[in-house]
């Protein structure tokens, strides 16, 4: 039902009038319809070409586009409720210029004008009987569905959970292509053939390099991508194998816990890894801890600088649209997308040092309550650890078949193949966290940790949703036996783990959860 509004769209308000109006906040829209009227609709979004405006078609019944009638349109595809689309589609309030057919928002005026009209009266219980009938039938179709599922629906689940989950992250990779840091990355790949990404943890540059890579080999065929976690893969692939790929991704070959020589080491290697690659794309991955470090040394900032894109200074418009697809993403209720946009001006004035706002929404959309939503926003890493505490403190099988498979998750790189996995380090674990975790039982319990703890990935594996979670799970397994995680984990443990005589004195402020000493230079 469209609601005409005589005032312009709320873009400033968006997230609070969303979650007022519709049971999906990522339904929302405000639109014009085809007689010029400013009006709110919850429907399922639709993609705009360019150059052209989303309308809601009162005919109909459903949302459409026309031609842009103004010179500054949007130049590129968009999602009919971005609120950051430009120039003529934005839409403020114009006085109707004509006189349109009634709406079902104006159907208390009608009743009252023809409330002595027999016809209306026979045909109202008329359409309340269809309305009744119809609802009935559905109820036993869903009901008979439900009583003859057969065991391999049940099977299936895990894939289904997989492929929905799916279809909210592309929505949500479709509307990052639309931001400004994505425009702007890829123009620095178009003309220079790399770029820097920067900012602090769960800030989305892993997300954003994922992106590009995508669009990069949509672009040309049978293009081949090489991802450079660490020093000994760079020192690898420039004796061996520049040439082989055509865009090369460098995410971890630069951490927090850096030591000032690695940090240059690194550099320079990269820059002789540079002039030997000729046409090939380059993604570097730098944490905003070492680049402000760093920047102005060691030829980050005249090398660099230039094909920067910096995480940490997304615009409101950004962070509004992070907020509206995470909801949708997450499949937020109503009431609890209310809670998270009665927060919305401290959200989008919350800056810090230790979690980027991505990471941040996310892991508020997974709260019930106001109060954790606060105590998330005081201190977001000590929240974070503090749930990873209770899982790991819980002796039930339930919260402690979580912990276990996030800890094995932890020292194998973020990742787990249900169907592929190393019995040895998984028993080592289930002996010391869960003894009575039933090996065959570990596909239902991933199954149960989609959506919140995991996300699944393209080979048929999952991984960590937040990449700090996986530091948070890390650190407390390597606490508890830091040897045990040395054998099994040696390059990870190098990047979370470091001798407390180097320890920056800054660390314990800014990412203490996720980091840990240890006694002895290693």
């Amino acid at each position: 039902m469209f609601h005409v509004i005589n005032k312009s769209c709320p873009y400033e308000d968006w997230m609070s009038q969303a979650s007022m109006h519709c049971k999906n906040p990522g339904n929302f829209h405000c639109v014009k319809d085809e007689y010029n009227r400013n009006g709110w609709v919850c429907a399922q979004p639709i993609w705009v070409e360019k150059d052209r405006c989303p309308v809601y078609n009162i005919g109909a019944k459903k949302l459409d586009t026309k031609g842009c009638p103004q010179t500054k349109c949007p130049p590129y595809n968009y999602r009919s409720n971005d609120i950051d689309v430009e120039y003529a589609c934005r839409y403020k309030y114009v006085r109707p210029t004509a006189n349109p057919p009634s709406t079902f928002s104006n159907v208390s005026n009608d009743t009252n004008n023809n409330k002595n009209s027999p016809e209306l009266w026979i045909i109202l219980p008329a359409m309340l009987s269809l309305v009744v009938v119809g609802v009935v039938i559905a109820a036993i179709v869903m009901l008979y569905k439900c009583r003859t599922k057969s065991p391999q629906n049940d099977a299936m689940g895990l894939e289904e959970n997989k492929n929905l989950l799916k279809d909210k992250a592309d929505a949500v990779n479709m509307a990052e292509k639309q931001s400004k840091s994505y425009k702007q990355a890829w123009k620095y790949l178009d003309k220079k053939n790399m770029v820097a990404i920067t900012g602090v943890q769960g800030s989305g540059k892993t997300f954003l390099a994922k992106l590009l890579v995508t669009d990069l080999k949509k672009n040309g065929k049978d293009m081949k991508s090489n991802w450079i976690s660490n020093f000994s893969e760079l020192l690898q692939v420039t004796q061996k194998s520049i040439g082989e790929f055509d865009i090369y991704v460098f995410d971890g070959t630069f951490y927090e816990l850096q030591l000032d020589e690695k940090v240059k080491e690194t550099m320079e290697s990269l820059i002789e890894f540079a002039d030997k690659a000729k046409n090939v794309y380059l993604v570097f991955i730098i944490p905003s801890y070492i680049w402000q470090k760093q920047y102005r040394c060691n030829e980050f900032e005249t090398w660099l600088g230039e094909v920067r894109v910096d995480l940490d200074k997304r615009s409101g418009s950004e962070k509004r649209n992070i907020v509206k697809c995470l909801l949708i993403r997450y499949d937020v209720p109503r009431e609890q997308a209310a809670t998270i946009c009665k927060s919305e001006k401290d959200l989008l004035n919350f800056t810090s040092n230790s979690i980027g706002f991505p990471a941040l929404i996310s892991w508020i959309c997974k709260q019930s309550s106001e109060h954790e939503v606060n105590k998330l926003l005081r201190n977001p890493l000590q929240s974070m650890s503090d749930e990873v505490a209770l899982l790991k403190s819980d002796l039930t099988l339930e919260e402690g078949g979580k912990y276990l498979i996030l800890a094995y998750m932890s020292l194998k790189n973020g990742r787990i193949d249900v169907k592929d996995v190393d019995k040895n380090l998984f028993d080592s674990l289930k002996k010391k966290y869960v003894p009575g975790f039933v090996d065959k039982d570990l596909g239902k319990f991933v199954e149960r940790m989609i959506g919140y703890y995991l996300l699944p990935d393209e080979d048929c594996s999952f991984v960590y949703d937040s990449n700090i979670l996986k530091k948070i799970v890390f650190v407390s397994v390597a606490k508890e036996n830091a040897l045990f995680v040395q054998m099994n984990c040696k390059i990870e443990y190098l990047k979370y783990a470091i001798p407390a005589e180097l320890c920056p004195d800054d660390m314990d402020t800014i990412y203490t959860e996720c980091f840990t000493r240890v006694e002895g230079k290693k």
